[in-house]
């Protein structure tokens, strides 16, 4: 069986010779047969899982880190190597480029304080996303990282009222 992302192209050389003396009967000819693809391969992703971070209180549309699939059908030959990103686990809180793979924030004012991590499941698809193509997935693991964005506040005890009481007597 041929497997073109092994070998992409063979050589063929041929020469007509007289059957009875074995002379040539025409010049050595070079014939390159290629190796037609098929969809065979599903998107990688060689540097997943992925981490990245993003401040809180991020306004929509911020860019938190990039994602690249590979894939080893030949991208000179039909749809087979062109890759489409979705997010199958994640939203509404961030968005991807399909093309790109960029990841955004999709929601403003992510609040730290309130959840710090978010795990997202991205899925990369060949054949430009259409039917048959093939997928598979990868994880980021996103932390929101802190901002000055809430004042010291003052805790007040009954003894510190007791106090404040005295002192202003």
């Amino acid at each position: 069986m041929f497997c073109r992302e092994k070998k992409s192209y063979y050589t063929l050389k041929a020469q007509a010779v007289d059957v009875h003396t074995g002379i040539p009967l025409e010049p050595e000819s070079e014939f390159i047969i290629k190796v037609q693809d098929i969809n065979d391969n599903e998107p990688q992703f060689p540097d997943g899982p992925y981490s990245a971070s993003v401040p809180e209180m991020s306004p929509t549309g911020t860019y938190v880190t990039q994602v690249t699939a590979t894939d080893a059908d030949d991208p000179t030959y039909g749809n087979s190597a062109r890759v489409v990103y979705s997010i199958l686990h994640g939203q509404p809180y961030f968005s991807v480029d399909p093309k790109t793979g960029i990841i955004r924030t999709a929601l403003a004012n992510m609040d730290r304080e309130v959840k710090e991590e978010y795990q997202v499941l991205l899925q990369a698809k060949d054949m430009g996303g259409q039917l048959g193509g093939l997928a598979s997935t990868t994880i980021i693991n996103i932390t929101l990282t802190d901002v000055n964005d809430n004042p010291p506040r003052f805790t007040k005890s009954n003894k510190l009222l007791e106090m404040s009481n005295l002192l202003i007597v």
